[in-house]
């Protein structure tokens, strides 16, 4: 049995073209991708969420993050402070705002990330940065009765309602109140 040496030479490029074009067809296809991207009305509501829970999306995904400020984050209060006094002060609060202090060195508009924070006032240590010495910030708070509280205070800082995920990326988790 004799082998065309033509004809397998023939299916051989063949094959070759056929895998170099669904090469470059890729290729072109990840630079237009990479240069037009996503349409801005990709990312509703429902899909974005849903998309952003399936799994770490990049890091850079400026429709994840445009959703993300505009649906879960309040800018920081236009009005006074609305305080109540009640700053939970004791000698062990009292001894870690004095550590804050001589740690930042009253350093002037820095920036703060407070998980928990509660009700902004009591025994919170980014009130001190933030009123003396110009800090801005992000206040998360899960617990709806202390956002409701939160809101309430004037803080100079952004808001949300949210907890942070025990991942390296955002998941959904359940919240019970105790």
């Amino acid at each position: 049995m004799s082998v065309d040496k033509a004809n397998v030479n023939r299916w051989v490029s063949v094959s070759l073209l056929t895998l170099l074009a669904v090469f470059a067809l890729l290729l072109l296809l990840q630079f237009a991708a990479t240069l037009f991207g996503p349409s801005k009305s990709a990312c509703t509501k429902q899909v974005c969420l849903v998309k952003f829970l399936e799994g770490p999306p990049a890091f850079n995904n400026e429709v994840v993050a445009a959703y993300m400020r505009d649906n879960y984050f309040l800018p920081q209060a236009a009005s006074e402070y609305r305080l109540s006094g009640h700053d939970g002060s004791s000698p062990t609060f009292n001894a870690v705002v004095e550590f804050t202090r001589e740690y930042f060195k009253n350093k002037r508009g820095g920036v703060f990330v407070d998980l928990g924070a509660g009700d902004g006032e009591y025994r919170s240590l980014t009130l001190h940065l933030e009123k003396s010495l110009g800090w801005s910030g992000l206040l998360v708070e899960p617990n709806p009765k202390l956002y409701r509280r939160l809101l309430k205070k004037g803080r100079k800082a952004q808001l949300t309602k949210a907890c942070v995920s025990p991942f390296t990326y955002p998941s959904k988790v359940i919240y019970t109140c105790t």
